[in-house]
């Protein structure tokens, strides 16, 4: 496998989702390095790297995932439990199905191929069916941070394409996930 298809695999796995992920590689082309940052890994350097360089980014990554392990348990004390526990219960919403206990999800009964991130996220949607969420709201639940607008935005977009793409949806496509200006985004059932 190449090494998106590894960052895919490593990111479908939820034990794993908080690790920081840098590609180093000698893939320097723009559309190789774009693709890399949309599929939200850490960081992407291109060979060859200055051995400090390298180090400066690992330390740095390493320190950015402290601090959101220290903010995800900081937000989940604050929050009351902010994430909707885990049940047996499946969620429908028109022709989207997603199973909680299983980590799955069907859209016109095709199984998705989901992150872990984009199954929270999806999840957290489900149960808030047609309902405004906000922007940090959604940051507090798929990356753990409390944040502002404008980061939480940032975070989420590449993410929101991404999980648009596996529910069928084209580039610029907002489907049944809709941006709610200002706001946030809202999760409707898909046609």
């Amino acid at each position: 496998m190449n090494g998106y298809q590894l960052y895919e695999r490593v990111r479908a796995e939820p034990d794993f989702v908080a690790i920081p992920f840098v590609f180093l590689t000698a893939r320097g082309i723009d559309s190789d390095i774009r693709y890399g940052k949309e599929l939200g890994a850490d960081d992407y350097l291109v060979k060859p790297v200055e051995p400090e360089d390298l180090l400066a980014v690992v330390a740095g990554r390493l320190r950015r995932a402290a601090q959101i392990a220290s903010a995800t348990e900081l937000s989940s004390r604050r929050s009351g439990g902010l994430v909707p526990e885990r049940d047996s219960e499946e969620l429908q919403l028109g022709a989207l199905r997603l199973s909680p206990r299983q980590r799955r999800a069907w859209l016109n009964q095709r199984q998705l191929d989901l992150s872990a991130r984009e199954f929270t996220v999806l999840e957290y949607l489900m149960h808030r069916p047609s309902a405004a969420v906000p922007l940090r709201e959604l940051v507090r639940v798929s990356h753990g941070l409390e944040t502002n607008d404008g980061e939480a935005a940032l975070l989420l977009r590449p993410l929101m394409r991404l999980l648009r793409r596996k529910l069928g949806y084209s580039a610029g496509e907002m489907g049944c996930i809709e941006n709610v200006r200002s706001v946030g985004y809202r999760l409707i059932p898909p046609a």
